[in-house]
C-alpha cells in the first residue's frame, strides 16, 4: 500500500515538470542554457591549451623559437656567433609560421644578418625549414 508522502512526492514531481523548475531552483531554460555554453566552453580551454603549447616553444629570454635556434645552430660554421635579433610568428590552420632574424658569422668570418623560415606544428616539431 502506497503511503500519503509517496503521492505527496509524485504530485511534487508532476508540479515540477508541469512548470520546468528543477530541484536545486533553476528553470527548465536555465538548465538548458547552462548546457549549451558546456561546448564553448571547452572550446576555449582547448585554445588556451593551444595557445600555452605555442608560447611554450619560445625562449622566455629573446623570444627565439628554441627548436629551430637549435636546428640552426647546428648547421652554422660558427655556432657560438649566433646571435637572436627577432621572431615573428603566426598560425594558420593547425600549424604555426615562423620567421626568425638574426646575425652570424659566414665562410669568411664576416657578421650577416639573415632570415629563416619554418612551418612548425603546436607541439613543436619543425616541418619546411628554408632560407628567407
Amino acid at each position: 500500500m502506497k503511503t500519503a508522502a509517496y503521492y505527496v512526492k509524485s504530485a511534487l514531481v508532476g508540479f515540477m515538470l508541469l512548470t520546468g523548475a528543477m530541484a536545486d531552483g533553476r528553470s527548465l531554460e536555465d538548465s538548458r542554457r547552462n548546457s549549451d555554453d558546456v561546448p564553448k566552453l571547452q572550446s576555449a580551454e582547448r585554445s588556451q591549451d593551444v595557445q600555452a603549447r605555442i608560447e611554450g616553444q619560445f625562449s622566455q629570454r629573446d623570444a627565439a623559437h628554441t627548436a629551430l635556434t637549435r636546428y640552426l645552430q647546428k648547421r652554422l660554421r660558427f655556432p657560438e656567433s649566433f646571435v637572436h635579433i627577432k621572431t615573428y610568428y603566426h598560425r594558420e590552420g593547425g600549424r604555426l609560421h615562423v620567421e626568425m632574424v638574426y646575425r652570424a658569422k659566414n665562410a669568411q668570418g664576416r657578421f650577416c644578418t639573415e632570415r629563416m623560415r619554418a612551418e612548425v606544428s603546436p607541439e613543436g616539431a619543425l616541418f619546411g625549414v628554408r632560407c628567407a
